[in-house]
């Protein structure tokens, strides 16, 4: 499932006609990101996570995946966007589920030092929220 989430989020930024995408994996929570830049100034992020659950004596579970963050991506310079104005939730329910806001900064690392924008970019996410998670990833032209 996870590579089935992984593949889904990279199909969609590569036949999506954006400035830029990015995938960026967040190994605190096991979520996966995909930012989608229809234009250099705004965007948007949908991520994804991967549960690993024991089963319970009488009841069966698998590792299964959901859709746990969405937000706006909105860049400050170049090679810095603020990634806000999102929700994050912990735990998948359709009842009760708690959304928590959530802030992101992102730096683009070539473009930050290089000022170029049409090369494959290495990506470093820091969020900083209700805790602070990182995430690793790669940004590509398109």
């Amino acid at each position: 499932m996870k590579q089935i989430l992984i593949l889904l989020t990279v199909l969609i930024s590569l036949t999506a006609k954006s400035q830029s995408s990015a995938i960026v994996y967040v190994p605190i929570d096991y979520s996966v990101i995909g930012i989608y830049k229809p234009n250099q100034k705004t965007g948007f992020y949908l991520g994804g996570r991967y549960i690993f659950s024991v089963p319970a004596q009488y009841s069966y579970t698998t590792p299964y995946s959901y859709v746990n963050r969405f937000g706006v991506d909105v860049s400050l310079k170049r090679g810095t966007s603020l990634m806000g104005g999102g929700c994050f939730t912990d735990a998948p329910s359709f009842i009760n589920t708690k959304f928590i806001p959530e802030l992101w900064v992102r730096s683009n690392l070539v473009q930050l030092f290089t000022n170029k924008d049409k090369d494959l970019d290495l990506t470093l996410m820091a969020r900083i929220s209700k805790e602070f998670y990182y995430g690793l990833g790669l940004n590509y032209p398109l």
